[in-house]
């Protein structure tokens, strides 16, 4: 495994993370310490033996990364893509998912409250972000549910005692007005509570569909947060959290260009934002509530997270793609989930520092007609109804802990155990109500062990060395989609990583670099088989490998001027997988024989990215300019590396006044790809044909922000 050192390039790269919040000026002394949690405490980042990206979520906004999808555009090594749904791939792991019970290989976390839905995560906004977290390779121990590609962490401000807040309120081209509120305040002596607003609504699509005549690529979002911290004494903190969002994504597929759809032999790619037939549609709507309660006694800390909640929606797709209603799919569906977790921990640790918890979680998602096809293709009579129902129930036992074996040299143990439990039932009928698949009712259940070890030595005193052997597994499931199909098994990573983190020039130059090989079995891939207007399900390919890099470099050559860049390579191919699905051009599918040496999916061999953050003071007020220029290569969109999804680069830039007082008001300039590229939210390669749905065009406008 040392051999990976040879990997690390001396040359210069980068960590996303802006060291210090945008339009604050670096400390006389260099880049800010960064706190992050990604061992469940606080730690320094340059003390914590993983890779871990990290930024506010101001400076994200300013980079041009609003959403899930846009995050993105500022981590190396980081893929999203989705239709109504967001997946995000690290470091070539991830899996795409049309259906409610398919839980995302990245984990997302906010304020340690586990986030399940791809659905919900379309949607989720980043109002009121204080930093995010993004733990690269698997989370096989600390975090509730095991991942296989790693953790996004959203952590939010606590309420404070004191009277405060801010507003803004925009408006950007495609006649979107946008605005957002947060304020928070005592209550009582020892209750404080907040309240945090978000309205995003774009009323003229950036697309155009052709048959009828209307708008397409039009999105509104609604979300309310509040959090409530109540503290008896100084060793008792408990917070209370409600949470409301609604997402609305009107939005259509295009044929790729030279595809010819295989339904009505006629429609192909018309230009750039052009769509046909019916719109998709994505209405979801979802809320949550948590109670955490943190208790100090003695020299331990004990920590209850309690979370409930529901995601419920409609999920609409025109699945033939042509003028005419050849198949059309709908959904509706309702998930609930609910989780339990405790935790134990030294609070001032001496030689061990160590961890002990539980986690408990359980979900049912169902729908009274998750899934309708309509439609001439569609037989018999025109009409199919789907229903089907899954239920999870996992239970797991956890514990790490550090210890220094000699001077500057730790040793981290890690080990989990989880029990999961599945059980699913469904039948597809047809407009008579006889049954044409089903009923079925299937049960099954896993007890993997997971574990982490890590060495980490202090080299000097900002210069820190680690290596680190991780598993992690990423739970199956059934297609709630396609009743009676077989069910997907788990799969599970191996991580091998080696690192250097390191700071110099009286702090003000960061450099962290990373090396990784990864040992991927049993990958849970999306294929669609079968005929036109089959259903995409999950099933298994039997093994991969991801090896790669990753640099990240802060600067702060001036006290006005911050630099950051990031790099990210993957090398990531199939070692196994026999009787691969391809399709070619005009949807006729073909089956590989094996598709070893292949490339695994929205897997791109490098990324990367370059920012900056300039701070002008003038007599009227502070100037800051923020610019963001990421680049994602080439990747495939299939495991027969046939449809390719092109190379683009992507530049966001903002500029924006602060006035001088302690109240400031600002006025904010912003641009989103600039350059006005066209990118893709996703390529796909089907028995439907080779299709895809463009990202979004050039977005530019101005907010007027206000702290109060």
């Amino acid at each position: 495994m040392l051999a990976l050192v040879a990997l690390i390039p001396c040359a210069l790269s980068t960590d996303l993370a802006l060291a210090q919040e945008p339009g604050a000026a670096p400390e006389a002394e260099g880049l800010q310490e960064v706190t992050v949690t990604a061992q469940r405490r606080a730690q320094n980042l340059e003390s914590v033996p993983i890779s871990v990206d990290t930024v506010s979520g101001e400076s994200a906004e300013l980079r041009g990364a609003v959403d899930m999808q846009s995050l993105a555009t500022i981590l190396p090594n980081v893929t999203a893509t989705g239709t109504g749904t967001t997946s995000i791939f690290i470091r070539g792991i991830g899996t795409t998912s049309t259906s409610y019970n398919n839980e995302p290989a990245a984990a997302t976390y906010v304020d340690g409250v586990y986030m399940p839905s791809v659905f919900g995560l379309a949607g989720f906004p980043f109002n009121n972000i204080s930093r995010i977290e993004v733990l690269k390779g698997p989370q096989g121990t600390l975090f509730g549910r095991n991942t296989t590609a790693g953790v996004i962490q959203f952590i939010t401000p606590d309420p404070q005692h004191e009277f405060g807040g801010n507003m803004s309120i925009g408006y950007g081209n495609f006649n979107t007005i946008s605005g957002d509120g947060y304020v928070t305040g005592g209550i009582t002596d020892n209750l404080a509570a907040d309240l945090s607003l978000h309205l995003d609504d774009q009323t003229t699509g950036w697309g155009t569909n052709v048959t009828t005549d209307n708008d397409s690529y039009l999105q509104r979002s609604a979300a309310a947060r509040t959090k409530w911290l109540y503290t008896p004494s100084e060793s008792t903190k408990v917070t209370v959290a409600l949470d409301y969002d609604s997402f609305l994504d009107t939005f259509g597929t295009q044929m790729a260009p030279g595809s010819i759809d295989p339904v009505d032999h006629v429609t192909t790619y018309l230009g750039k934002y052009i769509t046909v037939g019916d719109n998709n549609l994505s209405d979801v709507d979802q809320y949550g509530a948590s109670v955490r309660v943190d208790q100090d006694f003695g020299g331990l800390h004990a920590a209850s997270i309690t979370a409930y909640r529901t995601v419920s929606g409609v999920i609409a797709f025109d699945n033939d793609r042509a003028p005419e209603r050849f198949d059309y799919l709908w959904w509706h569906s309702d998930a609930n989930y609910v989780s339990q977790e405790l935790q134990l921990s030294n609070r001032n640790p001496g030689r061990v520092e160590w961890l002990v918890g539980a986690f408990l979680y359980g979900n049912v998602v169902f729908g009274s007609d998750p899934r309708v096809d309509t439609g001439t293709a569609v037989v018999p009579d025109e009409y199919r109804s789907g229903t089907a129902n899954q239920s999870t129930r996992s239970y797991a036992l956890y514990g790490q802990a550090t210890t220094e074996l000699f001077a500057d040299t730790k040793l981290t143990l890690g080990l989990r155990n989880t029990y999961e439990a599945l059980k699913a039932e469904g039948e597809i009928v047809d407009a008579a109500g006889q049954a044409i698949s089903g009923p079925f009712l299937n049960s099954t259940s896993y007890q993997p062990w997971t574990w982490r070890v890590a060495l980490d030595h202090q080299f000097q005193e900002h210069v820190l060395g680690y290596v680190s052997y991780n598993r992690g597994f990423q739970s199956g499931g059934y297609n709630l989609n396609a009743p009676g199909s077989a069910p997907f098994r788990p799969e599970s990573v191996d991580a091998y990583e080696v690192g250097v983190k390191s700071e110099f020039l009286d702090k003000r130059v960061r450099l962290n670099l990373a090396a990784y090989d990864y040992e991927y079995k049993n990958i849970q891939v999306a294929i669609v088989p079968g005929g036109s207007g089959a259903t995409q399900i999950f099933t298994n390919a039997a093994a991969a490998r991801s090896r790669g890099f990753e640099a990240n470099l802060d600067l702060a050559p001036t006290e006005q001027l911050t630099l950051s860049a990031g790099l990210g390579t993957i090398d990531a191919k199939f070692t196994n997988y026999p009787n691969a699905e391809g399709f070619t051009i005009n949807g006729t599918p073909y089956l590989i024989q094996n598709a070893e040496g292949k490339h695994l999916a929205f897997a791109p061999p490098f990324s990367g990215f370059v920012g900056g953050n300039y701070r002008i003071p003038t007599p009227i007020g502070d100037f800051v300019a923020t610019a963001n220029l990421s680049y994602n290569d080439t990747s495939f969109a299939g495991p027969d590396n046939v449809l390719t999804i092109p190379a683009f680069f992507l530049l966001s830039s903002s500029l924006e006044w602060e006035s001088q007082s302690s109240k400031p008001i600002g006025v904010r300039l912003w641009g989103r790809n600039l350059t006005n590229t066209y990118t893709y939210d996703g390529r796909f390669e089907s028995s439907g044909g080779w299709y895809q749905v463009p990202g979004a065009p050039r977005e530019y406008g101005v907010t007027v922000l206000k702290q109060f």
